[in-house]
Formats: structure tokens, C-alpha cells, sequence
């Protein structure tokens, strides 16, 4: 040990170790992250296909309640078309993230347009209720529905609801 202590052979020894150790940690390091990676990889193939399951229930089941789905439209359009000269529309569509329902009154875009859009959703859902016998059989909203609506409309969905 002295003769390699004298030529520096011992240090360099030892610096080679202390790197053999750090290239070991970093390869267990990178064995991990393999393994992590490989399960993320399975877990979103496996996530791939519940989604798609999961997709082709909601399609199923959007089909089955078509008939309910038509009322409904037919009831905002009803609902739209007491307040403004055209009928809004009402669609519910079946996603890869869900159920998706929109609905549009085609009028100026306006803060009291958007508001009437919630009114005759609202309310919509408040009638097809009722014809199910299910329900409070009212509709409560605050005064700040009307706000930035036009007078006529007001009274309009007053005269709807009554």
C-alpha cells in the first residue's frame, strides 16, 4: 500500500471507485425511471380502453334516450321562439369527455341573451319534469337573471312561466 501510496496510484483508486459508485446510483436511477415509464405506459393503454368503453356506453345510452332528447329540443325551441322572433337551439351530443349540450338563441350576443339562454334551459327542464310527474313544480331564479334583458323579454318569460 505504500508503494501505491507513493506513485498515486491509490488515489486514483479510490476517485475510480467513488465514480463507479455514482455511474452505479445513476444507472439505478435510470432502472427506476424505466420502470415508472413502462407502468404509465400500461396504465394509459389501460385508461385508453375504459375510455373508450366508457364512450360507447354514453353513445348507447344517448341513443336509447333519443325520444327524450327530441322533447327536450322541441320544448327549448318552443321555450326560445316565445321570446325572440327565431328559435334557439338545443343540442346534446355524446363526446369523449362526456355529454355535451349547447345552446344558442342567434340574436345580438348580449349579457340578457345569455341570461334568457339559461331561462329557457332552465325552464325547460322545469316543464319536462313536470310532465314526469318529478320535480319541486318551480322554478326559482334570482332577480339578476333579467339583468341586461330587454323589458319585452322580461315580460315575455313572466308570461311563460305564469
Amino acid at each position: 500500500m505504500g508503494i501505491l501510496q507513493s506513485g498515486g496510484a491509490l488515489e486514483h483508486y479510490a476517485a475510480l471507485q467513488q465514480e463507479a459508485g455514482r455511474a452505479e446510483a445513476d444507472a439505478e436511477g435510470l432502472r427506476q425511471r424505466l420502470t415508472t415509464a413502462e407502468q404509465i405506459e400500461s396504465t394509459k393503454a389501460e385508461l385508453d380502453i375504459e375510455r373508450a368503453r366508457l364512450l360507447k356506453t354514453l353513445q348507447d345510452d344517448h341513443h336509447e334516450r333519443e325520444a327524450i332528447i327530441e322533447e327536450a329540443i322541441l320544448v327549448f325551441e318552443d321555450l326560445s321562439n316565445a321570446l325572440y322572433e327565431k328559435a334557439g337551439s338545443l343540442t346534446v351530443s355524446a363526446t369523449p369527455n362526456g355529454p355535451q349540450v349547447d345552446i344558442r338563441i342567434d340574436a345580438q350576443r348580449s349579457k340578457g341573451i345569455t341570461n334568457m339562454q339559461i331561462f329557457c334551459f332552465n325552464l325547460m327542464l322545469a316543464e319536462l319534469t313536470a310532465r314526469r310527474g318529478m320535480g319541486p313544480g318551480l322554478l326559482v331564479h334570482d332577480s339578476h337573471l333579467f339583468d341586461g334583458v330587454d323589458e319585452r323579454q322580461v315580460a315575455k318569460a313572466l308570461q311563460l312561466v305564469d
